[in-house]
């Protein structure tokens, strides 16, 4: 809890005020000293009150009467507290006491009680005392007029966050929660302490593909969408996978290299949502990539061309290699059919691509079979050779027995 933006700068004259030194910003171990009216100027339990917050806060502290009367707290700050908290925490301790009592829920009542985090919280930032009566299911809190006023808020916020809790379901494949969670669940831990620590969110376990987050439903939605801004997304039509992967995965992998984020592509059946983990900078721009190239692929028309078998391996090279690179230069994307149909006479191949792109190609693909069939003149007429088939009687061979091949051929003979 931040303490100093909550402290008024100026606060009126009263018994329990104290005079601030002037000096706002030393080293930690500098000696401050502060001018306290209070009610524990002498006796046992003061000097008990100098002990316990030395101990507690690690301050060593100097306590003496000024010539006017009143008490000085001179205190070297050997503690993780800053000066400004430390001089906080001496002024509320030290100052006239109040108390009051907070109504809460039962069920609240019992997991606040059970929170010690919270609890704890309370106690060393703001130095107030805490008891839970469960007879008037209440809760009472004695401390420093600020340090009360900020703790009756805080108490009021956990209520608030506690009330009214629902279930917000996300849905984001398995594969993704443990990019979200981060090493150790501290890229999730700081989400919701950003937005409500007040906020549970369960990954689930056995697998499933949502996050559930619990909470108040204002925290809970704003966790939610810290979620969606910090790993960015984008629904992309399966159909584009292929190329947005690239060859064996050179598109998808130069996307990641030049940028450093990690993008992960759904198993088509599962999802069409594409998520991207990294730098928040660097998912924007990738984002913004990959919607520029479904935008242009949705502009795009699918036409198909048929390649002559006979002069298929010619137009198409080892592997489609040729017709690749000639697509590649028409900036057009080609199908290659999985499986081979060599009784056909001829072979359709897809073409995706810009409508001019894809039709200067498929007329240029034309015109080199064209001028193929028309320098070879017949001698591509014929799909194949035909071949004249041999008998050949090699006779039988008795496998369970161990014959050479010197031996095989004498019994072929006989």
């Amino acid at each position: 809890m931040e303490l100093n933006s909550n402290i008024p700068e100026e606060q009126p004259e009263t018994a329990s005020s104290i005079e601030l030194n002037p000096q706002k910003s030393m080293p930690a171990t500098s000696r401050i000293t502060e001018v306290v009216d209070g009610p524990y100027k002498h006796g046992n339990k003061f000097n008990k009150m100098v002990r316990c917050i030395s101990d507690t806060y690690n301050l060593f502290l100097q306590p003496c009467l000024n010539n006017s009367g009143d008490l000085e707290i001179g205190f070297q700050n050997n503690g993780t507290f800053s000066d400004d908290h430390a001089r906080f925490i001496l002024t509320e301790t030290f100052s006239s006491r109040q108390s009051m009592s907070i109504s809460i829920n039962g069920k609240i009542l019992d997991q606040m009680s059970l929170d010690k985090n919270f609890m704890d919280s309370l106690c060393l930032d703001l130095s107030v005392m805490i008891s839970i009566d469960k007879a008037t299911r209440s809760l009472l809190i004695e401390g420093g007029p600020r340090s009360l006023a900020l703790a009756c808020r805080a108490v009021n916020h956990y209520i608030t966050c506690h009330a009214d809790r629902e279930l917000l379901t996300l849905d984001i494949p398995f594969v993704f929660h443990e990019f979200i969670r981060g090493y150790a669940s501290s890229d999730i831990n700081s989400i919701i302490e950003s937005a409500c620590k007040y906020v549970t969110v369960d990954f689930g376990k056995p697998k499933r593909n949502s996050i559930l987050i619990a909470g108040n439903r204002e925290c809970a939605e704003r966790v939610r969408n810290l979620i969606l801004e910090k790993y960015r997304h984008c629904a992309v039509d399966p159909k584009y996978y292929p190329r947005l992967i690239g060859k064996k995965g050179s598109t998808i992998q130069k996307l990641q290299t030049e940028n450093e984020v990690y993008v992960e592509i759904p198993d088509p059946v599962e999802d069409d949502i594409i998520w991207i983990f990294g730098n928040e900078n660097n998912c924007l721009s990738v984002l913004e990539r990959i919607k520029n190239l479904v935008s242009n692929w949705n502009t795009e028309v699918d036409e198909e061309i048929a390649i002559d078998s006979r002069v298929k391996w010619k137009i198409c090279g080892p592997k489609y290699s040729r017709i690749r690179a000639i697509a590649k230069g028409f900036d057009v994307h080609i199908w290659v059919p999985m499986t081979v149909d060599f009784e056909a006479t001829t072979q359709k191949i897809k073409v995706s691509g810009q409508k001019d792109n894809a039709a200067k190609f498929i007329t240029s693909i034309d015109r080199e079979m064209k001028f193929i069939f028309d320098r070879m003149g017949d001698g591509y007429r014929y799909r194949s050779i035909p071949l004249d088939i041999i008998e050949i009687d090699i006779g039988t061979i008795p496998l369970a027995t161990h014959t050479s091949q010197k031996q095989a051929k004498k019994q072929m003979k006989k």
